[in-house]
């Protein structure tokens, strides 16, 4: 069990770490005159991240990273999840929000579509809830942008909220899958089409037309061979239904 009187152990204050957020530029709250800057801590933690995962995240390893004792990071930062908190907000900050000029359906590919990269390049902001972090200036941003769309689009209330959901929702799904694909494409050695054709047999030996008679019918039409990527296909059909939805409110 952890020590509880150990101030790292201690729930992290919520107040704080909103301060932090917001306002960046606030002294440490104790101990002497800090070795490094809060963005230099939340920049490396990210950048460990990227290469090794959230669970790499440690105070020690950040400490390291940087070069400085452990301790010189508690100037700062009292807990892992203020940290990750931190990095979740700082990440979101790369986000090139949409002119608010733009129509409502290309407003929302930009953010979607950023967002997809977004979690590319950062795929441990999978691993958080995000839902928890939003409090953020550049999560509240991103949200803010999105909802001005689909309220343009003559949503509002719970449906724009629940509709903004469905989009983070297809979004975040889309990518943990395509994430997972290249993930495990790394760790074999073998691409997708390699994959299916070292079980080439397969479709001698136990595929039954009768018994799976639509997939059949997708492959001899070609269909599983999208002209568009997967993700871009799925926001477009999602984006379609989001324009219906909004059609039975006019």
């Amino acid at each position: 069990m952890p020590d509880r009187s150990d101030p790292h152990t201690k729930p992290t204050d919520p107040l704080r770490t909103l301060q932090l957020m917001w306002e960046p530029t606030v002294p440490p709250s104790r101990g002497p005159k800090p070795k490094i800057a809060l963005e230099q801590i939340v920049t490396a933690s990210v950048a460990l991240a990227d290469r090794n995962g959230l669970e790499a995240i440690s105070m020690r390893k950040v400490a390291a990273e940087l070069g400085v004792g452990t301790m010189s990071l508690y100037t700062y930062i009292t807990s892992k999840s203020e940290l990750i908190e931190l990095m979740v907000n700082a990440v979101f900050g790369e986000l090139q929000l949409p002119d608010p000029g733009l129509g409502w359906r290309e407003r929302i590919t930009g953010i979607a579509t950023q967002s997809w990269d977004l979690y590319h390049r950062h795929p441990w902001t999978l691993q958080v809830n995000l839902e928890r972090l939003a409090l953020g200036p550049h999560l509240l941003d991103a949200r803010e942008a999105l909802y001005a769309a689909l309220e343009s689009l003559g949503l509002a209330g719970a449906q724009l909220y629940g509709t903004a959901l469905l989009i983070d929702a297809y979004v975040q799904g889309a990518a943990r899958n395509a994430i997972a694909e290249a993930q495990s494409a790394q760790a074999s050695g073998q691409s997708t089409d390699e994959y299916f054709a070292a079980r080439a047999d397969f479709w001698e030996r136990y595929f039954d037309v009768q018994r799976y008679p639509v997939h059949t019918r997708i492959w001899n039409s070609g269909g599983f061979d999208l002209s568009e990527s997967t993700f871009s296909f799925g926001l477009s059909r999602l984006l379609d239904g989001i324009e219906a939805l909004s059609s039975t409110r006019r």
